[in-house]
This record gives C-alpha cells, structure tokens and sequence, in this order.
C-alpha cells in the first residue's frame, strides 16, 4: 500500500482491515403504550448516570427514560411557552453538569432545564442562531449558521449570556461558487454546503464535514479555540462528482445521477470516528433506490478500517462511550434502538 506526502496536513485515507466492527442491539425504547409512543424521533442525549433523554421533534416533546428504558418524565409542546418547541426536527438537549440545555431552532433560543426537566430559564440569542446542532465546551456554545455572508465564519461561538465571543471555519466545497449572490443561489448553496460536526472532549478538537461532499470527502479539525488542526480526506465512491444541477434554479435533471449524503459523523472513544452515509440512485425526478453505509475511520492513522452495509432507513443519533443511539425509518413504529458497540479496542 502506497502513501503520498500531501502538503497543508493533508491525508490520504487508505482501507486498512482490522477486527469486524459489530453492533449488538440491547435495548429499544418505543411502543403504543402511552408515554413510550413517539411521532418522529430526532434527537437523543445521555447523562454521565445512562439516562436517555428524546426528542420528538413532531410532537415537540422531550422525554426521559432510566438506562433500562423505563419512562421518568416528560415535557414539552408545539407552542411558544417556557417549557415548550417549536415543530421542527431541531430541537436538540445538550448535558452539562447537572444541566440540560435544549436548542430550539424554530423559537431560536436554549431552553435551561434541570435533569427532572424542571424548566429553569430561557437563553435568547443575541445574533445569527445554530443549525440544527450546538456544543457546549468550557462553558461556550458552539454551532453552525445556516447562511453566511461570502467569506466570513460559519461556525460561531456564545458565551451563557449568548453574547458571541467568536467564530471560525470559512471552507466550503468546491462545487459552492460563493462569488454568486442572487439570493436563492446563496440559500440553495448554503443548503448544500451545511455542515456535521462533534467534539471529543479528551482530545478537544471538532471534527467538521460537509453533509453533501465532492469527489472528496474532506474531515476538518479544528480546537476549542477555532483555530486549524489538520485534515483528512478520501475518496467514498471512485468518480463521484456533486450534481451542481443541484444549485441551479430550475434544476435541469439529467438522464440519470447518484447523489451521496453523510447523515452522521461522531467520535468513537477518543481514536475513531465513526462517519454514515447514503448514495442515492436518481433517473431525471424519479427515485430509483439507496445503499447505506457506515465507515470507521482511525484518526490517528487517517485510515478507514471498517466499511458496513447498513439498512438505508438507520440513523445514528448519537454515540456515548461504547454504546450507539439510532433509529429506523422503516420501524413499523417509531422507536430508539441502543446498540453495544463490539469488536474495536
């Protein structure tokens, strides 16, 4: 196996065989009991003791469970109250301490709750809020904006006041011409080029990608800070190209593309990160079909070692530990799935 010297930290990542990477399931949580029924489940957490916290994001509810799975409390609607959302999928709780901050997209604000989801306080921005997902870090929120102006930062960072501080991050992929500035071309680029991202606390670094990526995927880490760590990139399907058809008002669609889309990206323990995505096979407007897969990738050898076939309707929802949180859209009803995570070191 050949490995090129690439200028500016980056990395060619190479599939490197290692024990298999399985996923046993241990508990699920969802049924048409009342307080175990969900609508659309979009978003989970886990406090340092196991217990799960869920967001359904069309009910507009949060709910927590003990780590077997049994109901505690509930709380929220689709309203603009102190203990309420707004009927959008982002909705997202986020622990620190014996705290639990909830993001809400539609009311543009945190919602402050105990670990009882006692409501607590209400954080209102004071500038540009995040998509769909936030940080906290030493006492700092970090998230993604949806639209930026051409050239300045993306991902911005707010104190427990929401006075910003600072931000970071100007990259965009190379089919996003951001020279353009009609105003649906921006929206539509912005769509396109929004970003995933998680922190790993150990190492205190973000790992940063595009939900739609070129040719190339590209990682990006970045410190607490903002400031550039290195990058790593390869290659999911060898002659890929982003449809830039895609940007353009009206689309004029092709006989045939395939589109990727990464749904998920998270640490695993403090060596890997675990990256899932879609190829979607389209002919003109027509749907044709889609595979799902997850990569393991190894940080510090920038080396995937492992690539699994998923069902194309499982979405991680988040990865505590040695344990993973998805769901699956072709449940007959909505449910979370928790998975132990086997056979890595």
């Amino acid at each position: 196996m050949r490995k090129f010297i690439i200028p500016f930290f980056l990395i060619l990542v190479f599939i490197y065989p290692l024990k298999p990477f399985e996923l046993k399931e241990v508990l699920t949580i969802g049924s048409e009991k009342p307080h175990y029924e969900f609508f659309l489940i979009t978003n989970v957490e886990v406090d340092e003791g196991g217990n799960i916290y869920i967001v359904d994001g069309k009910a507009c509810a949060l709910k927590k469970y003990s780590p077997q799975g049994k109901y505690i409390v509930g709380v929220g609607k689709c309203e603009q109250g102190p203990e309420d959302f707004g009927r959008r999928s982002s909705i997202v709780p986020k622990i620190r301490g014996s705290l639990l901050y909830v993001y809400d997209f539609v009311n543009k604000r945190i919602n402050l709750f105990d670990k009882n989801l006692k409501h607590l306080k209400i954080l209102k921005f004071k500038g540009k809020s995040f998509y769909r997902f936030f940080f906290i870090v030493d006492s700092l929120f970090y998230g993604p904006i949806f639209i930026a102006e051409n050239g300045s930062d993306r991902i911005y960072v707010y104190d427990m006041n929401m006075n910003k501080k600072f931000s970071f991050f100007r990259e965009y992929p190379d089919y996003v011409n951001t020279r353009k500035k009609e105003a649906f071309y921006k929206g539509v680029s912005s769509f396109y080029s929004s970003l995933l991202m998680d922190y790993n606390n150990e190492r205190g670094i973000f790992a940063i990608t595009f939900f739609y990526p070129s040719k190339k995927t590209i990682v990006y880490f970045y410190d607490k800070n903002g400031k550039f760590v290195n990058k790593q990139f390869f290659v999911i399907m060898n002659h890929y190209r982003f449809p830039r058809f895609l940007l353009s008002y009206p689309p004029k669609y092709p006989k045939s593309y395939e589109n990727i889309r990464i749904t998920s990206l998270n640490f695993y323990k403090n060596k890997y990160l675990v990256l899932a995505y879609k190829i979607e096979k389209f002919s003109g407007k027509k749907y044709l079909g889609e595979k799902a897969y997850i990569l393991l990738i190894n940080i510090d050898k920038a080396k995937i070692i492992e690539k699994k076939e998923i069902s194309p309707g499982f979405r991680i929802l988040n990865i505590k530990g040695n344990y993973l949180y998805a769901k699956n859209f072709d449940d007959d009803i909505e449910k979370l799935h928790v998975y132990k995570i086997e056979g890595i070191k």
